[in-house]
C-alpha cells in the first residue's frame, strides 16, 4: 500500500482516508510511508503533526514491511526514519 497515493485517492473520491488507511493496513503487508497534502503524492517527509503517526501507532503493524517514499535530503529520510520507528514502537 502507498500511503500517499491512498490519501490523494481517497480524497479525490470523497471517502474517508483514515477508514480507508485502517481497511488497507489489514489488507496490506508492504506500505509505502510519505505524507501529502491529500491533492498530490508529493511524497513529503513525515512531521510530528502529522495524523499519520498516531494511525500508525494505532494499527497492527505485525508482520508487515515499511519503506520511506519521501524524496529530498538524506536529513529528511532520517527524521522520516526516526518518526516511523517512534511510531512502530
Amino acid at each position: 500500500m502507498d500511503v500517499a497515493l491512498l490519501k490523494v485517492s481517497a480524497k479525490s473520491l470523497g471517502l474517508n482516508w483514515e477508514e480507508e488507511f485502517e481497511n488497507m493496513m489489514d489488507a496490506s503487508s508492504y506500505i509505502h510511508i510519505s505524507d501529502n497534502d491529500g491533492f498530490h503524492d508529493l511524497n513529503n517527509q513525515l512531521e510530528k503533526s502529522s495524523n499519520l503517526l498516531s494511525m500508525i501507532s494505532n494499527s497492527n503493524t505485525t508482520n508487515k514491511d515499511f519503506t520511506i517514499e519521501v524524496y529530498g535530503e538524506m536529513s529528511l529520510i532520517k527524521s522520516s526514519y526516526d518518526l516511523l520507528r517512534m511510531a512502530l514502537i
